[in-house]
């Protein structure tokens, strides 16, 4: 008897910080799966846990973030079910003049590299988890498959593992009503 989906994947929209349970079952005891996030894919760590139970096969997030939005899948052998985790960013409350606003202790510094180099341009904040906006010539970006941007406690960093003469610009990090810059100069 082919293994189906007798209850599939159904799309979840969540708030930051919730958790998160994606859920099908097979028509099959102890069946392997294969769950995918975006097509690539994925097994339990510390932040996500994958589970089966009998015929019952489980996602779980304890903490959704934004980084787990996208479309998640679960195979088993040629059937498969699919379903998009949404997150919604908590507003930022911002309390009245008690809250201390973050300030660069560290700006970025002007840099100038050869093509095909690793470009990093790096900041520090006062503060910690703070939102950052990245913009280059006065528009923003985000990470793609070319540059990525990375934030870890007060760091903030803008990565480009190989920099083309398209990488020439002023790039600026901004947070609130305080941001610095620096330019890329590519020879």
């Amino acid at each position: 008897i082919k293994t189906e989906f007798t209850k599939k994947l159904t799309n979840i929209k969540m708030k930051e910080k919730e958790k998160a349970v994606l859920i099908c079952e097979l028509s099959k005891e102890n069946t392997k799966v294969i769950w995918k996030k975006n097509g690539k894919e994925i097994q339990s760590d510390n932040h996500l846990k994958i589970v089966a139970d009998m015929k019952v096969h489980q996602l779980i997030i304890e903490n959704v973030t934004l980084e787990d939005i996208g479309e998640y899948s679960c195979a088993a052998g040629d059937v498969s079910t699919s379903a998009t985790i949404s997150v919604e960013e908590l507003p930022v409350v911002i309390e009245p003049d008690t809250e201390i606003k973050p300030e660069f202790t560290k700006k970025l510094t002007n840099i100038k590299m050869k093509e095909k180099e690793k470009a990093v341009l790096i900041c520090e904040l006062s503060k910690e988890n703070t939102k950052v906006t990245w913009k280059k010539n006065g528009k923003e970006i985000q990470s793609d498959d070319h540059l990525k941007i990375v934030a870890d406690m007060k760091v903030h960093q803008l990565i480009i593992e190989n920099v083309t003469l398209q990488d020439i610009g002023e790039y600026s990090c901004a947070t609130g009503d305080v941001s610095t810059s620096a330019t890329i100069s590519v020879e």
